[in-house]
């Protein structure tokens, strides 16, 4: 069975120098960006070459609104990618998982909060990479690793020294 692999990051606030070279990019299928560090991110993933298998929004603070959501399949699964501000993720999850619901998605990608998190409610998957530099809530500086088949998905953190 083929499987998906997804590197997953987001509130990057400028920091891809500090962690994207010791990624083993090769590994890695696709990359989901899930804002706050939006053109930095996009530069970076140009330079080294694999800007063509990413998929990205901006966050709250990289003045491209339009940007905000993506939703793309992989794998077969439905994904939405959002940057989570607009959805209150720093005080729960009820408002992300409604509008989850709401387009019909398997897996959302989110940020904002600078905390790794996943959590499956009810056949929908929350997933947040944390933060590769500014991890908040006693959290460790973090990255995410998805692999999904058409069945299941195994949903890890790369925890970053």
């Amino acid at each position: 069975m083929s499987e998906t692999r997804l590197l997953v990051i987001s509130d990057t606030h400028g920091s891809m120098h500090h962690f994207l070279p010791a990624v083993p990019l090769d590994q890695v299928d696709w990359i989901l960006f899930a804002g706050d560090g939006y053109d930095e991110a996009m530069a970076t993933f140009a330079k080294y070459g694999v800007a063509e298998r990413v998929h990205a929004v901006a966050g709250n603070c990289d003045g491209r609104p339009a940007l905000a959501d993506a939703e793309i399949t992989l794998a077969g699964w439905p994904i939405w990618i959002t940057h989570g501000d607009r959805w209150d993720v720093k005080h729960g999850y009820d408002p992300i998982t409604r509008e989850a619901r709401r387009r019909g998605v398997r897996l959302v990608v989110f940020g904002h909060s600078h905390r790794a998190h996943y959590e499956e409610r009810d056949g929908i998957h929350l997933f947040n990479p944390g933060s590769p530099l500014e991890p908040r809530g006693g959290t460790q500086a973090s990255l995410g690793w998805i692999t999904l088949n058409a069945e299941r998905g195994q949903f890890d953190h790369l925890l970053l020294d």
